[in-house]
């Protein structure tokens, strides 16, 4: 069995035998070190196992997990289920207090992450939908001192959303992207409607 460490991969890239995105092919039975896999992820590139040579079925797996056989693989790769997560963290609003909003606002975002856990476990293969619940009646008041950084903020929401669709369409998630889609678009349109104090 060969070891693959951080050091072999980064010495593929400087020798152009490796390229950032393109998938790397193993044609041997090999263990990828905890830190190779991260700057294989790092750099998007998908191991793919081709044991033909060997004996053994050929098997495709990202990161160092195998495919178990009889497991469906994940519909949504690992690369959105991250972006999703960092989505779901700029939801928290870290940057503000927890007075510059109406508790019930607090928890309308809170159930915008819910439904971000629920698609990534999920994706749209259960009949998940894109229902975000209802936004608050009162509208959400921005204080002067306070709408610069909620204009930033909002801003890292949208490109968040952006960059995750992009990312469903690289890979083809149509049915996943449409509910994704459907539900960003509601929650954007729930965030233009603010008003300035």
């Amino acid at each position: 069995m060969k070891l693959i460490t951080e050091d072999t991969v980064r010495h593929l890239l400087r020798t152009k035998e490796l390229r950032d995105g393109a998938p790397f092919e193993l044609t041997q039975p090999s263990l990828l070190t905890p830190s190779a896999q991260s700057f294989l992820r790092e750099h998007h590139i998908q191991v793919l196992y081709n044991l033909k040579k060997s004996g053994a079925a050929p098997v495709a797996h990202f990161s160092g997990q195998k495919k178990e056989p009889g497991v469906d693989q994940q519909l949504v790769s690992k690369q959105v289920l991250c972006e999703c997560e960092h989505l779901s963290n700029l939801l928290y609003f870290p940057d503000f207090a927890e007075t510059a909003f109406p508790g019930e606002w607090w928890l309308y975002f809170e159930q915008q992450q819910q439904w971000l856990a629920r698609f990534q476990q999920q994706g749209a293969k259960s009949g998940l939908t894109h229902t975000l619940g209802q936004a608050p009646a009162t509208p959400l008041i921005i204080a002067p001192e306070m709408r610069r950084r909620w204009l930033f903020t909002t801003g890292e929401v949208h490109y968040q959303i952006e960059k995750i669709l992009y990312l469903m369409t690289t890979e083809s998630l149509s049915k996943e992207q449409s509910v994704f889609f459907q539900w960003s678009e509601e929650l954007l349109k729930v965030i233009r409607s603010t008003k300035n104090e």
